[in-house]
């Protein structure tokens, strides 16, 4: 029998072994790596989210136009009394059973439905809306329905819009969409 020598091949931790697994230094290479792609894929989440919050404002913004617009458009002759930038005072509530309002009141009613909606604060509601509808009387006749926001949470309350043609803009104007009948 041959005595047991221990040879470097048999030595735990011993040079020129080759041992199934990984080192320390792999496995941090491999954390920074997946952090990395982990800290790429929460920017594109947060990027995501804000892209649908803007086109969710847009369209909420579209909707209260053409709900103004419609409202125009139901009481014909009336046009040029929409024309407003706030809440009118005394306005007469249309819907209630048996309530009989003129044009006149019919306008002032529209108008302060229309703003209440555009000034609420609740969940899925425009950030600081606000709304006007401006009646152009030169040749071609018009009406600019406008629902203004602040779309960046920025503490605007300003009336200039972002991409309003004619308008000087700054960083923290308001969002805008603008219906033209």
């Amino acid at each position: 029998m041959q005595p047991f020598l221990m040879t470097s091949r048999h030595l735990p931790g011993a040079r020129g072994c080759s041992q199934p697994g990984f080192t320390l230094l792999e496995v941090m290479i491999a954390l920074v790596i997946l952090s990395i792609g982990v800290l790429g894929i929460v920017a594109l989440q947060v990027s995501t989210y804000k892209s649908l919050q803007t086109s969710h404002n847009y369209a909420y913004a579209a909707m209260l136009a053409n709900d103004m617009a419609d409202r125009i458009l139901a009481n014909p002759g009336n046009d040029a009394a929409y024309e407003h930038d706030d809440l009118p005072e005394g306005a007469t509530d249309c819907n209630a059973e048996g309530a009989a309002c003129s044009a006149a009141d019919l306008v002032l009613h529209d108008i302060n439905e229309w703003q209440t909606l555009i000034q609420s604060t609740g969940p899925g509601s425009l950030p600081d809306g606000q709304g006007s509808v401006d009646f152009i009387t030169g040749p071609p006749r018009s009406i600019n329905i406008v629902v203004r926001w602040d779309d960046n949470l920025s503490g605007s309350t300003g009336t200039n819009c972002v991409g309003l043609t004619g308008v000087t803009m700054s960083v923290n104007d308001l969002d805008c969409y603008v219906l033209t009948l």
